[in-house]
Parts: structure tokens; sequence; C-alpha cells
């Protein structure tokens, strides 16, 4: 993961809500996050995502297929 790549990653992670293009964004970097780690934080990390995820999405009218579908 790049310096770049993980100050965004930290950057979606503190914000309070996201778009449904940031969200996906998040999901691919914690993906490559967790990867290249494979650790306790990683896994912390994944767990977050997948709740500002489905928070985001659920804001937005989305159900838990479209979720599943459409998240890289």
């Amino acid at each position: 993961m790049t310096e770049a790549e993980q100050k965004r990653l930290q950057e979606l992670l503190g914000k309070s809500e996201l778009t449904l293009e940031e969200a996906d964004e998040l999901v691919r970097l914690a993906k490559k996050y967790a990867v290249e780690h494979l650790d306790r934080e990683a896994m912390k990390l994944v767990f977050v995502t997948a709740l500002k995820c489905f928070e985001t999405y659920r804001r937005h009218g989305k159900g838990i297929e479209e979720i599943i579908l459409t998240s890289p």
C-alpha cells in the first residue's frame, strides 16, 4: 500500500458519512491493507469498514443484496 493510499484510508475512516463511491473506495483500500498485513489490526479494519459500508448503503436506500453485488 502506498503512503497516499494509507492517508486516504485514514481520511475515509475518519469521515462520519460517506458517499457510495467513498464507501466502495474504503472497501477497496481496506481489502488491500488486510491482504498486506493479515494481523489483528487488519481484521478490525475490515470489520469497521463493513459497518461503515452497510451504514452508507442503508442511508442511500440500498439493500444488502446491492451491497454484496456492487462492492469491489
